[in-house]
């Protein structure tokens, strides 16, 4: 995606645009789950995200770059091996994120990872703990690439590892391919949203609905049910026929574990 920079920004500009955009928007896969493989051209990005109140990584960051790039921001794109929930399978780069150059420092930015970061983390602080509002993070080295890390329960659960190695164009289209359309990617069979909202953050896998405030996880039994958290949660208002479309594919992977059966699992 070509832009021309038009300003010279700084690392407070950073800081801003990227919880602006958290906050803006939720992170969810329902124009890849309902729609198949999303268009990476501007104009389809934006109505995406306009009409989903969000996306996934290859729609909320390739836009969320553009706009660094229209910022003035250096910045180049890069793609993780997502280890979270991964097990012993082998997986394949397919996350995209971004490290951005200001003042001197190299910074991650990623707006579209469900359990990801709030705001730019500082890429050379190697095993320090950097905190987010109620949540932390840290990177740790290692060969092959860095690690991003998420303190859950007292102990850390590896988030993605990434490299340091730009990703050329058509790799990221292969990547949003695999990502939205192979049985091997978790994303192209479940149904995922979560949101950081006022210091909590709420998650939806499949059917199970859960926010850190309510306790434990609310099953939806139906497609309105369905259709009302969305809505309610995330901002997203689906049409009856997207609705039915989403619980049919939500019920149908309901095996998986949630977000937070995951992590206490990894800790």
């Amino acid at each position: 995606m070509e832009v021309t920079p038009k300003t010279r920004s700084s690392l407070r500009d950073l800081y801003r645009l990227h919880r602006a955009w958290t906050r803006k928007y939720s992170f969810n896969n329902l124009n890849a789950l309902l729609n198949g493989a999303p268009g990476l051209c501007p104009g389809t990005i934006s109505s995406a995200l306009r009409r989903y109140g969000g996306g996934y990584c290859h729609e909320l960051n390739t836009w969320f770059r553009a706009e660094l790039e229209i910022a003035g921001f250096k910045c180049s794109p890069h793609l993780a091996i997502v280890l979270y929930g991964a097990g012993n399978a082998t997986q394949r780069p397919s996350h995209l994120v971004s490290i951005v150059h200001v003042e001197d420092a190299e910074y991650l930015c990623d707006t579209g990872f469900g359990l990801g970061l709030l705001w730019p983390l500082r890429l050379e602080r190697i095993g320090v703990s950097q905190s987010q509002h109620t949540l932390s993070f840290r990177i740790v080295g290692e060969e092959g690439g860095r690690i991003l890390q998420l303190r859950v329960n007292g102990g850390w659960c590896d988030m993605y590892q990434f490299p340091e190695q730009t990703a050329y164009e058509e790799e990221i289209i292969a990547a949003n391919v695999f990502s939205s359309m192979s049985p091997d990617s978790f994303v192209s069979s479940n149904l995922v949203a979560t949101r950081y909202v006022g210091g909590r953050r709420k998650s939806l896998v499949n059917t199970r609905y859960q926010d850190p405030v309510c306790g434990g996880a609310v099953r939806l039994e139906s497609a309105g049910q369905l259709s009302h958290c969305l809505a309610q949660n995330f901002g997203v208002n689906l049409t009856t026929k997207e609705a039915l479309a989403a619980f049919r594919v939500a019920a149908k992977a309901d095996r998986y574990p949630s977000p937070n059966e995951i992590l206490q699992t990894s800790t």
